[in-house]
């Protein structure tokens, strides 16, 4: 079983009102180690010698001062796909606690955000095709943070797969960088016109700021929106809402 099932058979067997996870993770290939870190950077993993054991995750619920479990789940599908073997632990779960905000002096409008924010289900489907993997971890934290359940890829193949997977839902929104020099993402969308998968889902591709014609060809190859990198970068959960809200 690979790491990223084994943590959802984790959550799967959790009461509903667990609020704190924590996991100890050891990798089998120590050679790998630094490898592996970069994946784990998105879900701040915490490094650690214990009896061979390599990091400490820290999981949140519906809140907490931890990562988010489709965080952990997406990074640790990285790992998988990465073909870096490990094992799961659990250390210590907690459950029944209640979060205490302070909404004193603050409008209406500001805790009816709050609320409605804190109250969301995922917002929408995502399936990024980042190769750049510190990025890619960079935009998962991001998309996930914003509320959105984000499926990371990191080559063309693994995405194919992904959009020809019937027994899976699919994207509401497909992310395709458009930096990388190992291919060119214009012509991977025009090459994925009429693919099973595709079909009404909204296009967002991101590109160097010194790439002057990234823009125009991404237009042309029709994207429904191509931004620079550094706007992806703060701005990525906004822009994916957006998309995936039009009629």
């Amino acid at each position: 079983m690979g790491l990223a099932d084994n943590f959802q058979q984790i959550l799967d067997s959790l009461p509903d009102d667990w609020t704190d996870l924590e996991l100890d993770l050891r990798i089998a290939d120590e050679s790998r180690y630094v490898e592996a870190a970069v994946y784990l950077v998105t879900c701040n993993a915490q490094p650690y010698s214990h009896h061979d054991w390599h990091w400490r995750l820290l999981v949140a619920h519906r809140f907490g001062h931890a990562a988010a479990a489709p965080t952990v789940h997406g990074t640790l599908r990285l790992l998988d796909e990465a073909g870096i073997e490990g094992e799961l632990v659990v250390r210590e779960t907690r459950s029944g606690r209640v979060e205490v905000t302070q909404e004193w002096g603050r409008p209406q409008s500001a805790r009816d955000e709050f609320r409605r924010l804190r109250a969301q289900e995922a917002l929408a489907r995502v399936l990024a095709l980042v190769p750049d993997l510190l990025f890619g971890s960079r935009l998962l934290g991001t998309l996930t943070a914003a509320g959105h359940n984000v499926d990371l890829v990191t080559d063309q193949g693994r995405l194919r797969e992904r959009l020809a997977d019937a027994s899976a839902p699919g994207p509401a929104v497909l992310v395709l960088d458009l930096t990388d020099d190992d291919f060119e993402g214009a012509q991977l969308l025009e090459s994925l016109a009429g693919a099973p998968g595709l079909e009404g889902v909204r296009t967002l591709g991101f590109f160097s700021h010194v790439d002057t014609r990234a823009r125009g060809r991404a237009a042309r190859a029709g994207f429904d929106l191509a931004v620079p990198r550094s706007r992806m970068a703060r701005e990525g959960g906004e822009l994916v809402t957006r998309l995936a809200t039009l009629p």
